[in-house]
């Protein structure tokens, strides 16, 4: 199931649903070598480099983890074959992972839009 929401991610990743994702991963590659090249030219101790360089790796990744998690949750209240496939795969992988939301209120949310627009078409 983590393979498949990969999947989704990597085909959705350059577009605006994935913004936030996308900058935080960037800055999660080029803020720890910025903090490593800044005090390798101006500190003169090397285990505050190392400490640093680490500090702003962790920091970076955590952030970039966070936004995407915000990221895949605006994602899934689309209706659209990925995010159905999300909601899909991360439904399924809640069962087993309580720490993994279900998305079943957008799921619901995603089956009332559909029924009314199937309304809106087809009046009686």
């Amino acid at each position: 199931v983590h393979g498949d929401i990969y999947k989704i991610f990597v085909r959705n990743g350059l577009t605006d649903d994935f913004k936030t994702a996308r900058r935080a991963g960037l800055l999660a590659i080029f803020a720890p070598a910025a903090t490593n090249l800044s005090l390798m030219l101006l500190g003169k101790q090397p285990f505050l480099k190392t400490g640093a360089s680490i500090a702003a790796f962790l920091g970076c990744f955590l952030n970039f983890q966070r936004t995407l998690s915000l990221d895949f949750k605006e994602f899934v209240k689309k209706d659209t074959p990925d995010a159905n496939l999300a909601r899909h795969y991360l439904q399924r992988l809640s069962v087993v992972n309580p720490l993994v939301p279900s998305f079943s209120r957008e799921t619901l949310e995603v089956v009332e839009k559909r029924q009314e627009k199937a309304d809106s078409k087809h009046p009686n």
